[in-house]
This record gives structure tokens, C-alpha cells and sequence, in this order.
């Protein structure tokens, strides 16, 4: 749904309006846990990206925060993005493990195989078509999913990728152990003006979406809710423990078909549980966006999982109007003496409650008084 141009006009939009209004969250973090020594594995689920894969991990090469293991999954692609992959990681000294399936099955059951069968505190998914443009992207994730207890995802602003991004990353002596020349014989450039025309209309409508969701609308929900829906899946940290768990709980319901979009589903699910999930505003990551003819299905993919997610978890949907009429009651209540009536009563009963035997110079003087003594010491028949 927040594809649609009239989103700008939407309830949530007001909600985030609202948020900024109020300021930013005034919460000091009590971490719990030392991020410093968390173990983050990378997961790069990948299809057909054999142009890509060199500016995925050599993103990665240059993170400030290097992951334990790389896990790259190639979906069936049957092309060049396994053989690549295993060159660069050669030559960058990346532990790469790679898994090949015979035929697509989707993004999903790689996510929830890796929770399961990893051991890692932390699960970085990582799509094919995405790199990460901030060196300090995943240390930033994995410290704020360490700020507090309860928060499940944390992911940074995904931006579209433009080729001027793509040849900034290949300048970098990262991206050069791979090609080791002085320039890069980008395969994008040989794509034609048609299809150049084609990708920079659907960069130009991404980037002024994307800007307005996640700097505006996602920033304003971090505020007054202290979460936002889902993260935006394509570079995203999740606490693993949490994903498993997930996993394991809706697996037996729903198999592997969660929701036609899994970071949607997963976001909601979380939310639901009582989880949070959090964006950072500070570090960037850009993703490939698909040519303007290709944009009606993925939004009929989002929009559709966004739908599908509102009828699975409903109750996220009442909630807001439970908690209005909650504080509705409870103005009526102060305005009539209902609520002072209330608290007096409760306050009596406690006393009454804890209320002992008589007792006179350390004897017993008899039983107490209270009527629920009194009933409670009748035999039972």
C-alpha cells in the first residue's frame, strides 16, 4: 500500500506527522547485552544476479563490522553469479559458503533455513541486487538491535541504485581486487538508451517514494510508536533467536508461502509478538530497482502482503482504537468520580484483604471480623 501515490494522504501519514511533531524519542538505551562481541553471519539471497554480485560483496568487504560467514543462495539462477562470487571471495578473503538449488523456491525458506541451522546471534539478509553504500551499515544495525530488549530487525534507508552509485562502489580498492583495473566495464552500460530510459523512470519514482516513506512516514512512526510495520527486507539485521522462533510458531500454519513479500509478513508477525522493529536514519544501502514495465507486479506483490498481513494479524489493526477508547473512558471516568470511587474501593479491598486475627496481649482474641473470614471458615458440604 505505500506504493500508491494517496499514501501521502493517509491516516499514517497524520500518525508520523504527529510523531515529528512531537520530537525524538527522549528513552536512554539500556543495553543489556555488549554488542561488541555479537556473531553476525551474512545471508545473500540471490537469483539471476550475476552483474550485481561483485558490488554485494564487495560492500561487504569494506563494512567495519565483518561478518563471520558469508552464506550466498542461489535460487536456480544457473548463471554466472555462483562462479563470480567464489572469485571475489578468493580474492578478498571472504569466507564464502555457497548453496545451489536445482529450481527456485523463493526468499523464505532461505531465511528460516539459515535461522535454524546457524548459530550466529545475529542473521543479515543481504538480497543479490543490493549493496551496502554505508561502510558502517551492519555495526550500526547490530548496535541498535543491542539498545534495548524486544527489538527484533533493524535495517538503514534503502535508496534506489543509480549507475553513478554503482561506479562510485567499483572505484573502491575493495571492488578492485576483483577486476583489478583502472576502469570497469559496467554491464548496465551495455543494457541500450530504451532500457536506461526504462530503469531511470522507475529511479526517479522509487527515490521520491522511498524518500517520503522512510524519511518522513518511518521516522515519524519510530517516534510515536516506537516501531515501524516491517523493515525493508532487502538489507536488513535480525536477532535470530527471534526469526526461529517465528519460524516455528507459523511454519505449522502457513509452510513457506508466508505473505507474497516475507519481510512484510515477518514485520507484522513481530509486531504481533511483541517484538520491535526499528530503521536507522544515519546509513544507506541501495538496491536495484526493476524497469518501469516490471513495477505493476511488485507493487501488486507489496500491496497484496501488506493485505494478507493485515488479515492474519487483525488485532494490530484494533489495537489503536482499543487504546482510544481506553483513554476515552478514562476522561469520562475523571470527569464523573467514577475513577477516585474506583481507586478508593480498590485501596479498601487491599486492606480488608490483609486484614489478621485479633490478637490481645499475644492471645488470640478470636477469629477476624471480615465477612470473607467468615464465609471462608464455614465447612465445605
Amino acid at each position: 500500500m505505500a506504493t500508491a501515490p494517496w499514501f501521502v494522504l493517509s491516516p499514517n501519514a497524520l500518525l508520523s506527522t504527529i510523531g515529528l511533531m512531537h520530537g525524538p524519542d527522549k528513552t536512554v538505551p539500556t543495553p543489556a547485552e555488549d554488542w561488541h562481541t555479537v556473531v553476525v553471519d551474512v545471508v545473500i539471497p540471490a537469483y539471476k544476479e550475476e552483474d550485481n554480485i561483485i558490488h554485494c560483496l564487495a560492500s561487504l568487504a569494506r563494512q567495519t563490522l565483518r561478518p563471520r560467514n558469508v552464506i550466498l543462495v542461489d535460487d536456480g539462477g544457473h548463471d554466472q553469479t555462483v562462479p563470480r562470487a567464489r572469485e571475489y571471495a578468493a580474492a578478498a578473503g571472504i569466507k564464502l559458503t555457497v548453496i545451489e538449488r536445482a529450481a527456485s523456491i523463493g526468499k523464505t525458506p532461505t531465511i528460516k533455513r539459515q535461522a535454524r541451522e546457524f548459530d550466529s546471534d545475529v542473521e543479515f539478509i543481504l538480497d543479490g541486487d543490493t549493496f551496502l553504500e554505508s561502510p558502517n551499515y551492519i555495526e550500526r544495525c547490530v548496535q541498535e538491535l543491542y539498545q534495548g530488549v524486544g527489538i527484533a530487525s533493524a535495517c538503514g534507508v534503502i535508496l534506489p541504485m543509480r549507475p553513478k552509485h554503482r561506479h562510485a562502489l567499483a572505484q573502491t580498492p575493495e571492488f578492485r581486487l576483483w577486476h583489478g583495473a583502472d576502469t570497469y566495464d559496467d554491464p548496465h552500460a551495455r543494457r541500450g538508451k530504451l532500457h536506461a530510459l526504462w530503469w531511470w523512470i522507475t529511479n526517479t519514482y522509487r527515490e521520491c517514494l522511498y524518500t517520503f516513506l522512510q524519511r518522513f512516514v518511518y521516522k515519524g512512526q519510530m517516534v510515536f510508536f516506537g516501531t515501524i510495520t516491517n523493515p525493508v527486507g532487502c538489507a536488513v539485521a535480525y536477532r535470530r533467536r527471534y526469526v526461529k522462533d517465528l519460524f516455528d510458531k507459523y511454519e505449522p500454519l502457513f509452510g513457506d508461502d508466508l505473505t507474497n513479500s516475507e519481510d512484510i509478513f515477518i514485520g507484522f508477525a513481530l509486531c504481533n509478538e511483541g517484538y520491535r522493529n526499528i530503521q536507522l536514519q544515519d546509513v544507506t544501502a541501495r538496491s536495484e530497482e526493476p524497469e518501469v514495465q516490471r513495477l505493476p507486479r511488485q507493487i501488486y506483490l507489496w500491496s497484496s502482503s501488506f493485505l494478507q498481513s493485515c488479515y492474519y494479524f487483525d488485532q494490530l489493526l484494533r489495537t489503536p482504537f482499543r487504546a482510544l477508547r481506553r483513554w476515552r473512558k478514562r476522561r469520562q471516568d475523571k470527569a464523573s468520580g467514577v475513577e477516585n470511587l474506583r481507586r478508593t474501593r480498590n485501596s479498601t479491598g487491599s486492606r480488608s484483604a490483609s486484614c489478621t486475627p485479633r490478637s490481645t496481649g499475644g492471645r488470640s482474641a478470636g477469629p477476624c471480623s471480615c465477612p470473607r473470614r467468615k464465609r471462608s471458615a464455614s465447612p465445605l458440604r
